[in-house]
């Protein structure tokens, strides 16, 4: 995993693309989704509720992240962030976990959801065997602790085209 970075913002803002280069667990070289996956790494099983609603060529796609899951991602960026954290009066990893939630707040909420928003839209795209054309927008992102993510992103698609009768034409 990348270490933490410190940034300002919760979160990416609104009507960000999501690049497909920063997505976490997630590579292009090979089938993750296959049963026969072996590749010497393991991968968290993503679950998460799905709705899409495809208009054209343009798809919207709701996703509800189960709440102990952003949960558990947000202990494990917290346990990074106590790993490195240089605070006075203790050692490198020793901080209590209560003052690096505390003071690093903004930041672990920051880097959780990095993880777990490509993590999910990735997941449900290509389970969907959808072929964006672009990445996805972030729209919106509803989230509290103690409560399940809700995401909400969109992009467009090729268009589906029927071609009839085209034996008939003349040049």
């Amino acid at each position: 995993q990348r270490p933490p970075r410190r940034a300002g913002l919760p979160g990416p803002p609104p009507n960000t693309p999501m690049s497909a280069d920063t997505e976490p667990n997630v590579t292009t070289e090979h089938e993750h989704d296959q049963p026969s996956h072996d590749e010497g790494h393991d991968h968290a099983p993503v679950e998460h509720e799905a709705s899409v609603e495809r208009t054209g060529s343009r798809v919207n796609m709701k996703i509800t992240v189960a709440a102990d899951e952003v949960s558990s991602a947000m202990d494990d960026v917290a346990g990074l962030f106590r790993q490195r954290a240089k605070i006075q009066g203790f050692r490198r990893g020793k901080a209590p976990m209560g003052m690096i939630r505390q003071r690093f707040a903004e930041e672990i909420r920051e880097n959780a959801l990095e993880q777990i928003i490509p993590l999910h839209v990735g997941h449900e795209i290509r389970g969907r065997e959808l072929k964006p054309i672009q990445n996805p927008i972030l729209e919106d992102v509803d989230f509290e602790p103690g409560t399940p993510m809700l995401i909400k992103v969109h992009f467009d698609v090729e268009p589906e085209v029927e071609v009839s009768d085209y034996t008939d034409l003349n040049a």
